[in-house]
């Protein structure tokens, strides 16, 4: 994997970079998550890496309405996991791994059908979820920088 330079798009970058970073405000959530969706070409399973309050779940809400989710999007940090529906039916998930205590709970949860099938999925506090992973997953790992600003690192692994 490689690196981008930083830019303020990623329409500025080469095709089909497997890299990505971006400086953004809280402001422009909205339009980071478009560009996301555009760049990640339908990989299903995000994980996402970052402080508490780094923007994850703001993130999870932006992009789920981009892709048409009608039901509203909260963190399911008490719930772990959450699945919501876009206007067309389709299942999105959203899981939190933050109060998981090791990869055996995830079997009880049934993670591997979710990981597994073809759905969006967003998993902020990835740890326990990386070795069952078929390396179709993009990686979003936040920077806080002072006030609302913040730097997105995304990358991604294709090997089959």
């Amino acid at each position: 994997m490689f690196l981008m330079p930083m830019s303020s798009s990623i329409q500025n970058s080469i095709p089909h970079p497997a890299a990505w970073e971006r400086r953004y405000s809280l402001k422009e959530v909205d339009e980071v998550a478009r560009e996301i969706l555009r760049w990640s070409e339908g990989i299903p399973v995000w994980l996402l890496e970052g402080d508490i309050g780094a923007g994850k779940t703001t993130l999870v809400r932006a992009v789920c309405q981009a892709l048409g989710v009608t039901d509203p999007v909260n963190s399911p940090t008490f719930g772990i996991v959450q699945e919501y529906y876009t206007g067309q039916g389709a299942s999105v998930y959203h899981i939190d791994g933050y109060r998981l205590e090791g990869e055996k709970q995830l079997d009880a949860l049934g993670i591997d059908d979710v990981l597994q099938g073809n759905q969006t999925c967003f998993i902020e506090w990835p740890e326990f979820f990386k070795s069952r992973m078929d390396g179709r997953y993009i990686r979003i790992e936040w920077v806080i920088l002072e006030g609302d600003s913040r730097i997105l690192k995304l990358s991604f692994d294709v090997s089959e």
